[in-house]
């Protein structure tokens, strides 16, 4: 019986900083029912290649969808290749595995799940990139499931994804051959369309084993520099200090800073109280929390006045320290006012807090949680 490649986790992994690119096109695109539905035409039109570098796969009616439509590429010549997170897709059934491998798509599981050195098993591939021949990207924080699809699931997670056309597609097949394992010095690709007349600068930041904190470092100095406006989306909230620090200095220049946060819809009900425990000191500086109201929240957005990243990060300590992240960064006036446009929608849809008087046993599990990831983090620097 076949079997998808096993990818270790990455402990050494060697990275260098990615270059500002110009000449792109960018959609801002919400919502599955506005992402899938471009997503399957351009794997439908695709001549040379399908990449995609995943945390979850749950087999249901719309991988089914995706399944079709990756068999049919790689049966026409098309090269499929799909690596996965074990411990995020472990609902990735084993039929759908085989019937996939026997139509030819490659598939790659990362960091399978071990007794023997339970620890590594907390290292996760979190990012999510689809990368379409030689000039696509799709980026954000969806998953193939139905849980982000508003037409199978009418409680869909709230979720947003940028289509990227255009050079910087290059760095995005550089950062998902390290994981594959390729040998890069021989790149498949060879030339990214840059669009003329097209400005847009845009960059990757990715976070890595040997820089845990880059995507982290990226937003501190974006808070930094921002005059008028900080908002951030994020499912998880467990900041670590420096970037608390930086919420407070920017407040204090007179910056409007706002945090979208789940409300009592989430997957992780113990991470929203722990987020919970922060809230008191964030008022007391004058940070503005709203809580979503209508479904989970699941995006990852932030905008600092004209600087906007979206990807896989969450503003929590644990995956920015744990996870292989990536987002897309852009420098354009015009998506950072489609951006405040869609948040202040979602601000509208949102409860903010006022006052919160966190329970005394949930400023306890916060300080047990805070003292256990200290204790990890401290074998993670000496794997």
């Amino acid at each position: 019986m076949n079997k998808p490649r096993r990818l270790p986790p990455l402990l050494a992994q060697t990275t260098q900083e990615f270059p500002w690119r110009t000449g792109h096109t960018v959609e801002l695109l919400i919502n599955g029912d506005q992402f899938f539905p471009p997503m399957l035409r351009s794997m439908e039109l695709a001549k040379h290649r399908i990449w995609i570098e995943i945390y979850l796969v749950a087999s249901g009616k719309l991988l089914q969808r995706f399944i079709k439509v990756w068999c049919d590429a790689a049966l026409r010549g098309v090269d499929v290749r799909l690596c996965y997170d074990d411990v995020g897709s472990r609902d990735f059934h084993e039929a759908d595995q085989q019937r996939l491998m026997q139509a030819g798509v490659q598939l790659a599981c990362y960091n399978p799940r071990q007794l023997r050195r339970p620890l590594t098993n907390f290292l996760r591939d979190h990012r999510k990139l689809i990368l379409i021949d030689e000039d696509t990207v799709y980026i954000g924080g969806t998953g193939f499931s139905d849980d982000f699809s508003p037409e199978l699931n009418h409680a869909h997670w709230r979720e947003t994804l940028v289509a990227v056309h255009g050079p910087v597609a290059l760095d995005w097949e550089l950062l998902f051959l390290n994981v594959w394992r390729h040998n890069l010095t021989h790149p498949v690709l060879t030339a990214a369309k840059s669009y003329a007349g097209h400005t847009t600068r845009s960059r990757i930041n990715a976070s890595q084993a040997d820089f845990p904190g880059r995507i982290q470092a990226h937003l501190v100095v974006a808070m930094r520099h921002a005059k008028e406006r900080i908002w951030l989306a994020t499912p998880y909230f467990i900041p670590p200090r420096r970037l608390r620090k930086a919420l407070r200095r920017a407040v204090q220049r007179g910056v409007d800073v706002r945090l979208l946060i789940p409300g009592e819809h989430s997957d992780h009900p113990w991470l929203r109280l722990f987020s919970q425990g922060f809230y008191p000191r964030l008022l007391h500086h004058g940070i503005k929390i709203y809580e979503y109201q209508p479904r989970f929240l699941h995006m990852k957005v932030m905008l600092c006045d004209n600087w906007v990243s979206v990807g896989s990060s969450n503003l929590d300590r644990w995956g920015m320290f744990w996870n292989l992240e990536a987002n897309q960064e852009f420098y354009d006036p015009q998506l950072a006012s489609s951006v405040q446009n869609m948040l202040i929608q979602d601000f509208s849809e949102s409860s903010q807090i006022e006052v919160f008087r966190p329970q005394r046993w949930s400023l306890q599990l916060r300080l047990l949680l805070q003292g256990l990831i200290r204790h990890l983090e401290r074998w993670r620097l000496k794997p």
